[in-house]
């Protein structure tokens, strides 16, 4: 098959996708939506598979980007005020990242696909950080408005911290592999947080302090992905 053939093909995916899905306003299309981010910057049973090679990279790409075209279309529809701000910037950090990967012989390109043998061989350890993050988020529903994003930035920063610490007992798992996932997490997520997070940073002292948030409510079922709970977590905020 020609490349421009597989090219045609993937465009007329994406066109496809985007016009056959539009996610109306309501808490079925929410749960579609946190399905498609639990695809998109998953890990585990709810990720897509990491690209190892050309074929599987020209699919991924694909899928990703038709992705971020329903739900930046459900985005500007759907939501308001700070949840409409943080899946703005992150969908707009995650397609900038998407468009320099998926660039012909990209450099950032060629590493991931090296990293994504180890992060496929790792993913259920890394769902394992992933699904502690939720839980700890919808723990953070249940704070004082003023500590919500404290605890929010405070959690991200441990969850990065353990990706790292779970792919390290993962045996194919280099030091640039570890390097390769951080900078992989923060395309997706850290411009997003680090617009709200202001004094919170990664390496201040203040989340030591902060402690962990409380335990979230027993009847609460956890999310696909961390996008849809941190939506609800700024929802009680006022649009900076």
């Amino acid at each position: 098959m020609s490349i421009k053939l597989i090219l045609v093909i993937n465009l007329l995916y994406i066109v496809c996708h985007v016009l056959c899905v539009q996610l109306t306003c309501n808490k079925s299309s929410e749960r579609t939506a946190d399905t498609m981010f639990g695809h998109m910057v998953g890990y585990g049973n709810n990720s897509r598979r990491f690209p190892e090679n050309d074929d599987e990279m020209q699919k991924y790409c694909s899928a990703q980007l038709a992705d971020l075209k329903v739900l930046e279309n459900y985005t500007k529809r759907c939501k308001k005020g700070l949840p409409k701000q943080f899946f703005a910037i992150m969908m707009y950090t995650l397609k900038s990242n998407v468009n320099r990967m998926c660039k012909r012989n990209s450099k950032k390109g060629m590493e991931f696909m090296v990293g994504s043998k180890c992060f496929n061989k790792a993913t259920f350890e890394l769902e394992k950080c992933h699904n502690v993050f939720i839980d700890h988020l919808q723990g953070v529903l249940t704070v004082d408005d003023k500590l919500k994003i404290p605890h929010t930035c405070c959690e991200y920063y441990s969850f990065r911290q353990c990706l790292t610490e779970r792919a390290k007992n993962v045996d194919i798992c280099g030091d640039k592999d570890l390097q390769t996932l951080d900078e992989f997490v923060e395309s997706t997520t850290s411009n997003a947080l680090n617009f709200f997070c202001g004094d919170y940073a990664d390496d201040s002292d203040k989340c030591d302090k902060l402690g962990k948030p409380p335990k979230k409510r027993s009847n609460l079922k956890r999310t696909k992905s961390i996008s849809i709970t941190i939506a609800e977590i700024f929802q009680s905020f006022p649009e900076q």
